[in-house]
């Protein structure tokens, strides 16, 4: 199973926010999952967590 970390930083935020999503799914999946297209997002990155 893939373990992803995603960091957003929102509008109106001083800091960016993290997150993990553990699961066998497409990065697509996770910019819809997490809503990373809308417009209350600044910037965002997804990373792959290998361990």
């Amino acid at each position: 199973m893939k373990q992803y970390k995603i960091t957003m930083k929102e509008v109106g935020t001083e800091r960016p926010l993290e997150s993990f999503y553990f699961g066998d799914v497409s990065r697509e999946y996770l910019i819809d999952f997490y809503g990373l297209k809308q417009p209350d997002i600044e910037w965002y990155n997804i990373e792959e967590v290998t361990e």
